[in-house]
């Protein structure tokens, strides 16, 4: 797996979406470290979650398969997705993501959540967890 993110995960966890999500909910901020083009491949809980379903049925299959958001999003795109204010725009990523073609083959998996959408789960969850 990449990093997984969303609901569930609670607040405490200290993971750069989960600290996005609480600066989004108005519980501190967020400094960005470096330059904001780390690149980070996310994965939500619920696409994470449909793949271990999935294998829990499969047969035949690979010993292996990476899950992971098939591509490296930066900490910049991410504070721009999660603070909004200005229009996402993604910078040259530092690092790679994992290649999840064979999940995609052997489990007919590929994630379903948008970056967008899992941010507003988690952002809300994050508000609810303020109450």
């Amino acid at each position: 797996f990449s990093h997984i993110y969303g609901p569930g995960g609670g607040p405490a966890r200290d993971g750069v979406t989960e600290r996005l999500a609480r600066a989004a909910a108005g519980w501190g901020t967020f400094q960005l470290h470096g330059n904001g083009r780390q690149g980070i491949d996310l994965v939500h809980i619920d696409d994470a979650c449909e793949a271990v379903a999935l294998a829990l049925r499969g047969k035949d299959l690979p010993p292996a398969v990476n899950i992971g958001g098939g591509a490296a999003v930066s900490v910049a795109h991410l504070a721009r997705v999660f603070l909004g204010g200005m229009p996402p725009m993604e910078l040259p990523v530092v690092e790679r993501a994992l290649d999840i073609t064979l999940a995609q083959e052997a489990l007919g998996w590929a994630p379903r959540v948008t970056l967008p959408e899992g941010a507003r789960r988690l952002i809300a969850q994050t508000k609810e967890a303020q109450r």
